[in-house]
Formats: structure tokens, C-alpha cells, sequence
């Protein structure tokens, strides 16, 4: 799934043998109340009743976050198959500066993937799940009307703020409810719904785009949007992590993503700005700061975008770094390709966006459990 996605999961761990001492404490005393309730014409006992019917299906639940999940990730592949025929609508507007339609999203996706696990837990991850639904849903709405490609980039802020607050909730939707036992599974299943979904962006995109133009890809995600927010208000119950929450550290949200901004910034016009230039040497001192910053933050804030002990791990740090270059490599060379494709090779957006699938697909079938 995410890089960050594996550091939440040790915290939602942490948390959850709290909350399965609580649940079993509850049991018990429900156990005792329905022992002293009356039985009536074969029916069970009043509490168990209403416990069956206030908790949703596991299946039900994974579905839904499924859907979640897979429009947030198919929009970091989607768009990139729709770039030629983005650059043609905006023709005044340089690459390197367009191509903060795809930086936008991912940076804002991947800068607040953690705060937005904390806000679920603590404002309930049903809540957070429907408004990040229904935040993405808006973007969309919006990047499909953007008349300019400054508004563009600036509606996909708001897609990539919406998946941020849509993926993790989803994954604790999830692993709250299946039992510790079906939770690896369930997980899996969660994450191969992601990989496909973004492994088939560009196909979907290139059918889309050649249907009629690039505001279709935004465009199919309202009427899912929709669907999956009406869905989980009718399907999906509250939760929260057990004990007490703490607000996660906005200000160090806020200054890692503009300290990934400014590297990304300087790195993407190095060339036009020439790469001894004074803007290109202070974007990478300014990230260089920015990340000192959130380094120092998350060693006194009480609620850190990143628990710096988990580094501690070298299991988790290992597979983290692999992530992080396997991620790089494989969203880079999304963009690359497309270009090549279709600049180079000609291959019409429909083709490319197949030729681009393959790769995905592959990897998704040969790969197998750790």
C-alpha cells in the first residue's frame, strides 16, 4: 500500500491490546445481563439483539474501505496517462511546472497519511472515512471544472487531502472488524485492491481520456464517491481507538509536507531554473530546514507524524527504505513512460496506457506472502 501504512499498523497493534481487554471486559458483563433477561418466545436475549444488529458484516466493512482505498489509489496513476492531453489544454503552462497536477496529490497524500490516522482515532474512523470520501469526491468535482491549470493543482490539494484522511481510516475500519486472528488476511485482501486499482490506472485512464478528454478521469470518481459515502453512513458503525487520544502534531504535518514541497520544488525546475541557481540552491536548503524541523518535533511532541523509536526496528527500517525506493522508481517511471510513449513512439493514449498496466499486473501475480 503506502510506506506509512506499515508504522500505523505497529501503533494500531499497541493500541488494540488495550482495546481487546476492554472488549472482553464488555463481554463479559453483556454475558451477565443476558443470564438475568427473560427469554421470550425463542428469542435471544435483548442485548445480543441489538449487539447483532449495531455491528456491521466484516465482509461489508471491507468492501466498503475497499472502494475507499482503491479510488484514492488509482488517482496517484490515473492522471499521469491523462498528462499529454492535460499539457494540450493548457498549452502556455510548462511541464515542469504541470507536473504539479501528479506532485500535489502525492505530496499532500503522503504528508498527512499519519496525522489522519490519529484524527480517526480520535474523532472516530467512520467519521473521518465518510469526510474524506466526501472531500475527495469534491475535488474531483472540482478538478474537473478547473479552468486553469493553477486551479488545477490546486483542487488536487484537495483530492490528495481527502485520500489522506480516506486510507488510513479504511485500514482501521478494517482491522477493527475482524478478529485478531482474520486480520493478515483482511489486510492483504486490502492491500491488493489498492496495488490493483493503481496498477490499472492507466489503462482505465487511457480509455477514459480517449472516450473524450482528461476531465473524464475525474468525472468517474463522483458516482463512486457518492455511492461509497451513502453506503458507509448506512453500513459502517463508529469506532475509536481505546484510552485517550492526543491531537497528532499539525504544525509538524504541516512542515513536512512543505519540506517534501521545496525538495520536489527544487528538483523540478533544477533544469529551468539551472541548478546553481539561487531559487534551486534555496528550495533545497529550505527543505533541508524544514526536515530538521520535523526531526525536532517528533522527538518532543507527545503526538509525532513519526514515531522515531519504530527506526529502532531494522526489520521495519529496512522494509521501509526497500518501499520507499521501490515506490520511487515505480511512480517515476509512470510519468517517464508516458512521455516516451506517446511523445517518442507515438503510441496513441488507449495503447500507452495498456503498454503501462503490464508491469503492475505482473508483479501483482507473481508476489507472494512474506
Amino acid at each position: 500500500m503506502h510506506p506509512t501504512i506499515s508504522s500505523y499498523l505497529t501503533h494500531f497493534r499497541i493500541a488494540d491490546r488495550g482495546h481487546r481487554a476492554r472488549r472482553h471486559a464488555l463481554a463479559r458483563d453483556i454475558r451477565r445481563a443476558g443470564e438475568r433477561e427473560r427469554t421470550v418466545a425463542g428469542w435471544p436475549p435483548l442485548s445480543r439483539r441489538v449487539q447483532r444488529q449495531r455491528r456491521p458484516s466484516p465482509r461489508a466493512v471491507l468492501a466498503i474501505a475497499a472502494i475507499g482505498g482503491a479510488v484514492a489509489f488509482v488517482d496517484a496513476t490515473i492522471v499521469n496517462i491523462a498528462f499529454p492531453d492535460i499539457a494540450r489544454s493548457f498549452p502556455e503552462t510548462s511541464t515542469s511546472t504541470l507536473s504539479w497536477v501528479l506532485n500535489a496529490y502525492n505530496i499532500v497524500f503522503a504528508a498527512f497519511l499519519m496525522a489522519a490516522a490519529g484524527i480517526a482515532d480520535r474523532f472516530g474512523r467512520r467519521r473521518v472515512f465518510v469526510f474524506g470520501l466526501e472531500l475527495f469526491t469534491i475535488g474531483s468535482l472540482l478538478c474537473a471544472i478547473a479552468p486553469s491549470a493553477d486551479a488545477l493543482i490546486a483542487f488536487r490539494v484537495i483530492q490528495g487531502l481527502g485520500a489522506a484522511l480516506l486510507v488510513p481510516s479504511a485500514l482501521a475500519l478494517v482491522l477493527h472488524a475482524y478478529p485478531p486472528a482474520h486480520r493478515s488476511h483482511a489486510v492483504a485482501l486490502l492491500s491488493a485492491v489498492g496495488a490493483a486499482a493503481a496498477g490499472l490506472g492507466p489503462s482505465l485512464g487511457g480509455l477514459l481520456v480517449t472516450a473524450a478528454n482528461w476531465r473524464l478521469v475525474f468525472v468517474v470518481n463522483i458516482p463512486i464517491g457518492v455511492a461509497a459515502a451513502l453506503l458507509s453512513r448506512r453500513r459502517l458503525a463508529e469506532s475509536r481507538a481505546p484510552g485517550r487520544r492526543r491531537i497528532p502534531d499539525l504544525p509538524g504535518t504541516l512542515a513536512f509536507a512543505f519540506a517534501m514541497g521545496t525538495l520536489v520544488l527544487g528538483v523540478a525546475k533544477g533544469q529551468e531554473w539551472h541548478w546553481d541557481s539561487a531559487r534551486v540552491i534555496g528550495c533545497l536548503a529550505a527543505a533541508l530546514v524544514l526536515g530538521a524541523v520535523v526531526i525536532w518535533r517528533c522527538q518532543r511532541h507527545r503526538s509525532p507524524v513519526f514515531d522515531l523509536s519504530l527506526l529502532r526496528i531494522r526489520t521495519f527500517s529496512a522494509a521501509n527504505a526497500m518501499t520507499i525506493i521501490g515506490a520511487a522508481g515505480f511512480y517515476g517511471y509512470t510519468l517517464s513512460n508516458v512521455l516516451f510513449l506517446i511523445g517518442v513512439w507515438r503510441y496513441p493514449i488507449l495503447q500507452a496506457g495498456l503498454a503501462l498496466t503490464v508491469g503492475p499486473v505482473v508483479a501483482v501475480v507473481v508476489a507472494g506472502p512474506a
